[in-house]
């Protein structure tokens, strides 16, 4: 199997002073603490832990160009100092490589901005839990209280109808406990509305890069 490209953010490392970088990656270059490497798709597993990024062939060719606008005109002839601006091909590569490159300092920011991924795990859940309670509680009105009760089979009633009464009544004797019990609903909901915000905020700096 081919080796593929990677990117990764390494703050550990200093070039020159060393320290601890993924084994069995060939690191091909750096832009700062981002760096290029190539290594075998079944060593992925074991490097998970600076989150490298499989990137496209184009990608990797266009990393030597981040930041820059002139190259040598003749690499080959080390007399020759010519320089020139770069070609639209290598603009697409560069394009390509600052879009990565982007999508790694995007995470980075929503990390350090909102939350690491056990934080926005953690979000998610209580997002979870706000949807079970809200469908549970409509579910119960719908099948029991509401002027459209008599429209749904009592098959549909007994089944659905006792789930949602059984979970609401879990949540109401205290059987079934969530994190959401920590704050009010109120509460809850305007932190997350607020992290959502800020993660689309962050997201949309990317999308239109």
């Amino acid at each position: 199997m081919a080796n593929v490209n990677i990117i990764f953010k390494n703050t550990q490392y200093r070039l020159g002073l060393g320290g601890t970088m993924p084994p069995n990656v060939n690191i091909k270059g750096n832009k700062g603490y981002y760096y290029l490497g190539e290594t075998d798709p079944e060593n992925l597993d074991n490097i998970l832990r600076w989150e490298p990024l499989v990137i496209s062939q184009d990608a990797a060719d266009g990393f030597k160009f981040i930041d820059v606008v002139k190259v040598q005109k003749y690499p080959d002839d080390m007399d020759k100092d010519e320089l020139r601006y770069l070609t639209t091909a290598e603009k697409v590569l560069k394009k390509a490589a600052e879009k990565v490159l982007k999508k790694l300092q995007t995470r980075s920011k929503i990390s350090g901005e909102v939350g690491d991924v056990y934080d926005l795990i953690a979000d998610l859940s209580q997002r979870v839990a706000l949807v079970e309670r809200l469908a549970a509680s409509t579910a119960n009105f719908l099948y029991t209280t509401s002027s459209i009760k008599d429209e749904f089979s009592q098959e549909y009633k007994d089944l659905y109808g006792a789930l949602a009464n059984r979970y609401i009544t879990k949540v109401e004797d205290g059987t079934d406990k969530d994190r959401i019990d920590l704050d009010t609903y109120s509460n809850t909901v305007e932190k997350l509305i607020a992290k959502n915000n800020k993660i689309t905020e962050i997201v949309t700096e990317y999308v239109n890069f």
